[in-house]
């Protein structure tokens, strides 16, 4: 299915609607991702602890390009290290607070500002922003359509992260959606046999996923079957369902 006819009849599926929107919209062209060290009041970084950190993030990328390449996508991306020290104990609720600190030690007022900034100074198109921790906790992305709106897109990820979850959470910042949640979808996803980075520990950078990152403008059969199987998956309804599965969205 084309892109003309997936925004005709998917217009308002959750998924589909948060395509090309936010800070960061697709996946093309020179990308640099800005990886932020950051020590907070309960952790810090060693140099043995970034130096492992940093191959996983390598790994990660050269692993994008080569599905980019498969694709015949043009892509490039290159890193950027930078280390941020934040007087507080930094966790996933608390966001706000410190990421606001750390982009503030910059010139900019939000993440958004600082992606325009950096963009214009370093001529890229894209600027996925990624907060690392040495520390263990459950690593995500706040992404489009969410607090995101508000904030900006980021990651959030633990130096225990490998490269799986890297490409994950770093996917979602452009527009890539979860193929596990709600639990409805997980369940369909995984009768139907559909392979993704976003569903599972699988690698594979699927059809759908493909799309929602801008990488083709048309989709597979199966993507197209879970599009139609969820598209009672409005914004309204993926809200409903995140306050009834965690009870705090």
């Amino acid at each position: 299915m084309r892109h003309e006819e997936i925004q005709r009849f998917y217009k308002d599926h959750y998924f589909t609607a948060r395509r090309d929107m936010g800070g960061v919209k697709k996946l093309v062209g020179s990308v640099d991702v800005i990886v932020f060290f950051v020590n907070d009041s309960r952790s810090s970084w060693t140099v043995k602890a970034k130096e492992k950190y940093k191959a996983s993030q390598k790994e990660a990328m050269q692993y994008i390009l080569k599905c980019a390449r498969a694709k015949g996508v043009s892509l490039s991306i290159r890193n950027a290290y930078v280390d941020v020290t934040v007087p507080i104990n930094c966790t996933t609720d608390n966001y706000p607070t410190w990421s606001k600190t750390i982009i503030s030690k910059y010139g900019s007022p939000d993440i958004p500002s600082y992606q325009l900034k950096h963009e214009a100074v370093k001529h890229c198109t894209e600027v996925p922003i990624l907060f690392v921790f040495n520390k263990p906790f459950r690593s995500g992305a706040i992404a489009v359509d969410w607090a995101a709106r508000m904030q900006g897109e980021l990651a959030i990820i633990s130096s225990q992260a490998d490269m799986h979850t890297i490409v994950h959470e770093l996917l979602h910042q452009f527009g890539a959606a979860d193929l596990y949640y709600p639990a409805e979808l997980d369940r369909l996803v995984k009768a139907m046999g559909y392979s993704s980075i976003m569903g599972s520990r699988s690698m594979t950078i699927d059809s759908l996923t493909a799309y929602l990152i801008g990488w083709t403008e048309e989709i597979d059969a199966s993507a197209v079957q879970i599009l139609e199987r969820t598209k009672h998956f409005t914004r309204e309804y993926m809200f409903a369902a995140a306050r009834s599965e965690y009870g705090n969205t």
